[in-house]
């Protein structure tokens, strides 16, 4: 660990004791890694005095196997300004000692008030333990399925559009019908079949869909690698001449992964209308709820996304997936 790293780690953990909104347990977390510079620093102190005896080494004068006396293989002028290099470091490193332990001091004291803070404060909420828990598990649900089915649509948006292009590519490398040699270029077009510009303007998820620049059709989103592999190995086999299939075999693997797309799609789709019946049984009234010292009982800071309890359909919108699965037959 180098000096800047120490001071980078000190500088996190008196963050921590500067914010009046932590709680006891990260005071004592960052108290400790404060502690662990100590012992950083501590172990350094055996490499400080071998680099020193190293550097003071380097006045002796080398012999020859003969044993004829070679120069020295440092000046004398290089040797001090290396010692004071040393020296310097040395006094670096004990004033981050001090700094270190004094901050994990004073965590540790920040930390036992906090404790007793927080054990008061649960006192006075035991009451609400009913409704407080009500709230823990509304907010547990939201942050755990909503960034994971928000992100797979977004996926999926992607995929579907890897899929066309892939299958564009392969459709292009099948061999011609006999007769055709000198024809002209065939054009292929496999139309996506959920990133379509309807059910992409009709998605809003916050924090997820739609991207910033609004630009629908980068075809360069994040795509689902295993939905989109055979069709990968499929053009790499193409290539390698190992196998030459019809257009009717191909449209059957394009087929197969958009069937997956818009099954898979329907499924994020469903879950998410299910989470947004759950997060509407929160109403105006909990919203409201206040425990004795104020703090929200269901606390917007909580959710992700700037989203809020009981509000979440106001700012998410889903696309109406009736009839994909028959786009994709």
């Amino acid at each position: 660990m180098t000096i800047d790293d120490i001071i980078r780690q000190l500088d996190d953990s008196a963050a921590v004791l500067w914010n009046m909104t932590v709680s006891a347990a990260e005071l004592g977390a960052s108290a400790e890694k404060a502690r662990e510079v100590v012992r950083t620093i501590d172990a350094s102190d055996a490499g400080l005095k071998e680099r020193r005896a190293q550097a003071l080494a380097a006045m002796t004068q080398p012999t020859t196997p003969g044993g004829q006396l070679l120069p020295p293989r440092k000046t004398v002028a290089q040797i001090s300004a290396h010692l004071k290099a040393l020296n310097d470091e040395k006094h670096d490193l004990a004033v981050l000692r001090e700094l270190a332990t004094s901050l994990a001091a004073q965590l540790d004291g920040r930390a036992r008030e906090r404790k007793i803070e927080e054990d008061k404060r649960d006192e006075a909420r035991a009451p609400f333990a009913k409704v407080a828990k009500r709230a823990h598990e509304h907010d547990r649900r939201v942050n755990a399925e909503y960034p994971r089915l928000a992100e797979r649509i977004r996926v999926l948006f992607g995929t579907d559009q890897r899929v066309a292009g892939l299958g564009v590519g392969a459709l292009t490398r099948c061999p011609r019908d006999r007769g055709q040699a000198l024809a002209r270029e065939m054009e292929f077009v496999v139309p996506c079949v959920i990133a379509v510009d309807a059910v992409m303007m009709a998605t809003r998820l916050p924090g997820f869909w739609p991207p910033k620049d609004r630009d629908f059709q980068r075809l360069d989103y994040e795509c689902d690698e295993a939905i989109v592999r055979p069709l990968k190995e499929l053009i790499k086999n193409q290539d390698a001449r190992r196998i030459a299939p019809s257009h009717a075999e191909v449209e059957e693997v394009i087929l197969r992964a958009q069937r997956q797309v818009v099954g898979e799609f329907a499924n994020a789709v469903a879950a998410l209308r299910e989470l947004l019946v759950f997060d509407a049984t929160i109403g105006a009234e909990d919203r409201l709820a206040r425990y004795p010292d104020g703090a929200p009982i269901f606390d917007p800071k909580s959710f992700p996304n700037d989203l809020a309890p009981g509000l979440m359909g106001r700012r998410i919108a889903l696309p109406d997936i009736a009839g994909m699965a028959r786009a994709a037959e």
